[in-house]
């Protein structure tokens, strides 16, 4: 189980380097940065998600087990964008509304 840890880390890693040494669009397109901003709501809900599709689908066999992880995936990125565009958002507009930056002398 250790080596399965440790390699499940190492392939984290490389992915991770190979994306920040990486100039193409794929790793820096406007659908990353968007997903970077629901990241959060991916975090808090992807068990909810998975939840609501496993109990609509009840899955019994392999393929429908595969097609409910899927849909579960799905779920999850609807209610993370509702989660940010709903919830995050005026939290957000509020943050700067009252946000102040106080000044010093020089």
């Amino acid at each position: 189980m250790v080596l399965g840890h440790m390699i499940v880390s190492l392939g984290a890693g490389a992915i991770l380097y190979g994306c920040l040494q990486s100039h193409g669009r794929i790793f820096t397109g406007d659908w990353v940065v968007r997903l970077g901003k629901v990241s959060y709501g991916l975090y808090m809900l992807h068990f909810t998600g998975l939840l609501l599709v496993a109990t609509a689908i009840r899955p019994v066999g392999r393929l429908e087990l595969l097609a409910s992880k899927a849909l579960g995936f799905v779920m999850t990125l609807i209610l993370a964008f509702a989660s940010y565009r709903w919830i995050e958002s005026p939290f957000l507009r509020l943050k700067e509304r009252f946000s102040t930056v106080l000044s010093r002398p020089v």
